[in-house]
């Protein structure tokens, strides 16, 4: 009986053993199946901040390039408008026009310019009205006079009132004709000639228009900066 029972034991320890190695197994195979998930998780984890911080990244680059961008902008609007010899150059092999040169009363930088333009004009074989002068206290347009009381005349900008507007951007320039006209004007023109020149320089003149012109003549108005 004593045998029979050591047998006994014996097989169903070797039972136990067989059950202990396949759960040791099985435990082994969750562990390394766990390893991989937690990795797999760790991994989207890691990935999923890699990308958010690749965002920031370029949200950064973007917010300093439009940064550098408008403080170009600010000081190219505090630098003094000039005109120079790519000015002249684009007018080479253009057609001649006639033009007067107006500019904001009491502003030396807006002087400045209209000086420098008439020079160049002048060199480039243009007709020219006499030497640059400030707008007249009582200049106005054809438009203007018919459509304003005398009186009020005075309230108005002195740009606006020789045909230049409120609303000219940035550059404070004005090509004005005898009728009304766009940047870049008619191709083959002394005002898209004109126009070209001034852009040559960073300038981008708007239009307008005065019924008192002279078919052909151009009035070029500068304004503040």
């Amino acid at each position: 009986m004593s045998l029979f029972s050591d047998l006994l034991s014996a097989e169903g320890l070797l039972r136990a053993f067989q059950v202990i190695a396949i759960a040791t197994g099985l435990l082994a195979v969750a562990a390394l199946i766990g390893k991989d998930v937690t990795n797999n998780i760790v991994s989207g984890r890691r990935a999923k901040d890699l990308l958010a911080l690749q965002k920031e990244v370029a949200d950064a680059r973007t917010k300093q390039a439009e940064a550098e961008m408008q403080l170009a902008e600010v000081k190219r609007q505090q630098d003094p408008r000039r005109v120079d010899l790519a000015f002249l150059k684009a007018l080479e092999g253009q057609p001649k026009g006639e033009a007067e040169v107006l500019y904001q009363p009491e502003d030396a930088e807006a002087a400045s310019l209209a000086l420098g333009t008439f020079g160049l004009l002048h060199s480039a074989g243009w007709k020219l009205s006499g030497l640059p002068i400030p707008i007249p206290s009582n200049a106005a347009t054809r438009l203007m006079r018919e459509a304003i009381p005398e009186e009020l005349l005075h309230q108005f900008p002195a740009v606006v009132r020789v045909g230049g507007s409120i609303s000219g951007g940035k550059t404070g320039v004005f090509i004005v004709a005898t009728s009304q006209q766009e940047p870049p004007f008619g191709k083959g023109s002394p005002s898209h000639a004109l126009y070209n020149a001034f852009f040559a320089n960073g300038i981008e003149a708007k239009g307008g228009f005065d019924g008192d012109l002279p078919v052909g003549k151009l009035r070029i108005v500068i304004g503040s900066h």
